[in-house]
């Protein structure tokens, strides 16, 4: 077993040496080995994508970074997985939220290393698969690359050609939140060290394209294996008691729904460094997305019901609460909150009609994946 190994690390750095266009995806089974990541993906020159659930396990200002693929995926991680030649994947399956369900990268070599031998199970496709101690052979395989990487990436180019639009570029509606601006108000208000827990909503699409972490920030998000509307309120009450840093919860306002309980031990407990944004769109705009990607008519009443006012629901909790209707004041709620010694609810009137990135390019692949016309 140790032979077939060592002879399919070889081949694995042979592949890797030789490419012109490597790419690292990352996945959530490889977080032990984020920093062997960083190391080999520098002496290759390499790409770095993470996958949903891997998000903020790669430095995003590192000059490697490339971007979340396949769900949430920016132009950039979709230009830079069609150009890829060898692909390295660690610590994920090459299923949906991974790789398209392997059709993203079928140009490509691919390279599967993996602890967890049900990843092999799901959509399998590569040419070399390493099953075992990732970080354990993460190490081998960076002592067997025998290269100089070239001083600018390979995929420079490709950002300059994919660059995103700047928040001037965005014309948000009287009353409502831009997404984009959203996300890059909470970005603004993070510290250092922050934690950041998601639901499966449309906010978790654009918290995954314009949400940068740095070193020393993480994102908890539960998508690729199984998903839950309102899960990253009790998630999130768990990663602030566990880690003791400042944590923001981003959840969508049906999920808020499933979370009573959460924002009542939150308040009893007093938990500072709290903050719960309610991205407040009138519910649904994912699954609103999907249908209309099916080419279904959405019924125009559907969004002309009332939301309930989630500021006062807070409060009938106990807890300090707020409605924000501006990028600004988004900015500076969340930033005073995240600081504040007591747990603080943020409602964040999103526009409802706003687009949803990549929601309708997902279901037209499983439509395809699946022969469905």
């Amino acid at each position: 077993m140790m032979a077939a190994i060592e002879s399919d690390l070889a081949r694995a750095a042979f592949m890797l040496e030789r490419a012109k266009a490597p790419t690292i995806l990352l996945g959530a089974g490889a977080r032990g080995a984020s920093s062997l990541v960083c190391d080999l993906a520098r002496c290759l020159g390499a790409a770095v994508l993470t996958t949903p659930d891997a998000k903020s396990l790669f430095d995003e200002t590192n000059p490697l970074a490339a971007g979340v693929f396949s769900f949430g995926a920016t132009d950039m991680a979709k230009a830079v997985a069609k150009e890829t030649d060898v692909m390295l994947a660690i610590g994920t399956n090459l299923g949906e939220f991974a790789t398209q369900g392997g059709s993203a990268f079928a140009g490509a070599d691919v390279v599967h290393m993996t602890e967890d031998p049900f990843d092999l199970a799901i959509a399998p496709r590569a040419t070399t698969t390493i099953v075992g101690d990732v970080a354990e052979h993460m190490r081998q395989l960076t002592l067997q690359i025998r290269t100089t990487p070239a001083t600018t990436p390979w995929f420079e180019g490709l950002r300059a050609r994919h660059a995103s639009p700047t928040a001037a570029d965005l014309h948000p509606r009287r009353g409502a939140i831009d997404p984009r601006q959203a996300v890059r108000a909470l970005g603004r208000a993070l510290t250092p060290d922050a934690r950041v827990a998601c639901d499966v909503t449309s906010a978790a699409l654009h918290v995954l394209r314009d949400l940068r972490f740095a070193e020393g920030q993480r994102l908890w998000l539960q998508v690729e294996r199984s998903a839950c509307m309102g899960s990253a309120l009790a998630a999130g009450l768990g990663v602030r008691l566990g880690s003791g840093v400042p944590t923001l919860v981003v959840i969508g306002d049906w999920g808020l729904m499933m979370g009573g309980s959460e924002l009542h031990t939150a308040a009893s407990m007093e938990i500072g460094g709290f903050v719960v944004v309610v991205w407040s769109n009138a519910g649904g705009a994912l699954i609103r997305a999907g249908v209309q990607a099916q080419g279904l008519d959405v019924p125009a009443e559907t969004h002309t019901w009332s939301s309930p006012h989630f500021a006062s629901v807070a409060r009938g909790f106990g807890m300090r609460a707020m409605t924000v209707r501006s990028a600004r004041r988004l900015a500076r709620a969340a930033a005073v909150a995240l600081r504040a010694p007591y747990p603080v609810l943020i409602d964040a009137v999103i526009e409802p009609n706003a687009e949803i990135p990549g929601a309708g390019a997902r279901y037209l692949h499983l439509d395809a994946s699946s022969g469905r016309p």
